[in-house]
């Protein structure tokens, strides 16, 4: 009996069951984002659905006997985790957010667990989900929502909604890129992520996607070169150049790595701040053209619901679906990460992975792996005009607030 227990509470184990719900979780918010399980007017299966929330329920239940069970986290830790768990479930209870239970287990339980396997193992599960809905729906077995728009018709290839689509393909070359950190990418990467922007743009059109999308194929591209640059002319020993470079990663560190450290409270800021402030004026009229009507519909979600510690039922309504909205005029949804996350689950939590995130991102700057902090940058600014950062399955960052990155990473 005493050999059974401490099996189960090896950190092999207990990090085997954590990974077994993050891949449980990435693998159902990922479903949830397709029209697998609907039917060809757009009604989910209800035995499909609650088998999906019975999952999440599961996986919910690994990672707390995960975070309970570890006897190397301290008490302090267990019991702020058990804090926030009740705070969450409290949340779920009141508003039918069980996202919110999910996104805090996983940042809570991944302690001790090896960050770059789990963004492998995002990437590999969200590729072969996205591989399967695109073929489901060119073959017609599920809905290929169509959406016409200003002479252009765009394709959603299985999601919920052409944007759905597209944002999967963004963040999943994200985690590719994360995982990649720990050894080299080649060239043909890079190649191929060019094809896939140009692949995304002609069948979504989703300009925000395709524009972060741009963003990361830019600074892959700039490190890739920098660090292969530096490796080559180090090893000549010239002296003016040696001293060029030298001055140019001071800069990269200094200024580059120091400021991207703060993007998402950044982000945050100007969120929060844009929906507090906005008016008619001639500029929040561009910016907010320029974002699709993101602000003004940020700025109606503070009006409609005020700030709470606790968090509301936000009651939205999308253009997502094979019906879509039938209606435009009774259109209301938050596309920004942060008005969404302080509108739907409150002060507390909100402002505790904002804080999480940054405190994370200021520590990483001084060790090996500091080129994740620019990728989390581009994914901060992705918050901006995406909602989705409380969602698993397209969120790679959110096991990383207390996971371990030391794993060694080759530098180019």
């Amino acid at each position: 009996m005493d050999l059974i227990v401490k099996k189960i509470k090896s950190s092999n184990f207990l990090n085997n069951l954590y990974t077994l719900g993050f891949c449980i979780q990435t693998i159902v918010f990922f479903l949830r984002s397709t029209l697998i399980g609907s039917d060809h007017l757009g009604r989910i299966n209800i035995i499909y659905g609650r088998t999906c929330t019975s999952f999440l329920f599961l996986s919910i239940l690994f990672i707390l006997l995960k975070i309970i069970l570890e006897d190397n986290s301290s008490y302090f830790y267990k019991i702020f985790s058990l804090f926030l768990f009740c705070i969450s479930s409290y949340i779920y209870l009141n508003t039918n957010y069980l996202e919110v239970v999910c996104v805090i287990m996983l940042a809570l339980g991944s302690k001790g667990t090896d960050y770059f396997a789990l963004a492998k193992k995002f990437f590999w599960i969200g590729t072969f989900l996205t591989a399967l809905t695109i073929f489901l729906s060119l073959t017609n077995v599920i809905v290929n929502v169509e959406v016409s728009k200003s002479g252009y018709t765009t394709y959603a290839l299985g999601a919920v909604y052409p944007t759905d689509f597209a944002a999967h393909i963004f963040t999943l070359s994200l985690s590719y890129y994360v995982y990649k950190m720990r050894d080299s990418f080649s060239y043909l990467s890079i190649f191929i992520l060019c094809i896939l922007i140009l692949i995304t743009y002609k069948v979504t059109y989703a300009k925000n996607d395709i524009i972060c999308m741009l963003i990361l194929l830019f600074s892959i591209t700039v490190y890739k070169l920098y660090f292969e640059f530096n490796s080559k002319f180090k090893e000549k020993n010239k002296i003016i150049i040696n001293a060029f470079i030298d001055k140019l990663h001071h800069f990269y560190k200094a200024v580059v790595v120091s400021l991207s450290s703060y993007s998402f409270l950044i982000i945050s800021s100007l969120s929060m701040a844009f929906a507090y402030t906005f008016n008619n004026s001639y500029f929040f009229s561009k910016l907010n053209d320029l974002l699709t009507g993101r602000i003004f519909y940020s700025n109606e979600a503070i009006k409609l619901y005020p700030l709470d510690l606790l968090g509301h039922k936000v009651i939205q309504n999308g253009f997502g679906g094979v019906n879509g909205l039938s209606n435009a005029t009774h259109y209301f949804f938050i596309d920004q990460s942060v008005v969404r996350m302080f509108t739907m689950y409150g002060l507390v939590i909100s402002s505790l992975f904002i804080i999480g995130y940054t405190v994370k991102m200021v520590r990483l700057k001084s060790n090996e792996n500091s080129f994740i902090i620019i990728l989390f940058a581009i994914f901060s600014l992705y918050c901006f005009v995406d909602f989705r950062v409380f969602d698993p399955s397209y969120n790679v960052f959110l096991p990383i607030l207390f996971a371990n990155l030391s794993s060694k990473h080759i530098e180019y």
